[in-house]
C-alpha cells in the first residue's frame, strides 16, 4: 500500500482474508480437534482405569463468526493512488490466516 502514488485514495478497509484451500484447511482443523478430544478422553479415562468404548455424539461448534482482521489494520489511512508498479507489487507482505475448530465429543466408557 505504501507504494501507491498520490491520486486521491483517502482510506482502505480490509474486509477479510481468505485462501483458495480454506475449506480444506477447515476440514483438517475439525479432524484435528476431534482427534484431540479423543486423545484427551483417553488419557483422562486411563487415570481411572477406564477406556473409550465408542462415540455417542459429535457436535461441531461454529467458529466462523470471528475475523482475523485486527481493528488497527482495518482502518489504515492512505493518501495514495490506485496503481502499483511492478517493484511495489513484489514487496507485498502476506498475513498468516489462523484456522481454528472446536468440537464437543461425548464418548461411551467401557
Amino acid at each position: 500500500m505504501a507504494a501507491v502514488d498520490e491520486e486521491g485514495i483517502e482510506s482502505v478497509n480490509i474486509g477479510s482474508f481468505t485462501h483458495s484451500k480454506m475449506e480444506e484447511y477447515r476440514k483438517e482443523a475439525k479432524i484435528k480437534a476431534l482427534q484431540a478430544a479423543k486423545a484427551k478422553a483417553d488419557y483422562m479415562l486411563t487415570a481411572i482405569d477406564e477406556k473409550i468404548a465408542g462415540i455417542l455424539e459429535v457436535q461441531e461448534i461454529n467458529t466462523d463468526n470471528y475475523t482475523d482482521v485486527r481493528p488497527e489494520m482495518a482502518n489504515v489511512m492512505f493518501a495514495k493512488s490506485r496503481e502499483m508498479d511492478t517493484a511495489a507489487a513484489s514487496n507485498i507482505d502476506f498475513k498468516t490466516i489462523k484456522v481454528r475448530a472446536e468440537v464437543r465429543a461425548v464418548f461411551f466408557i467401557k
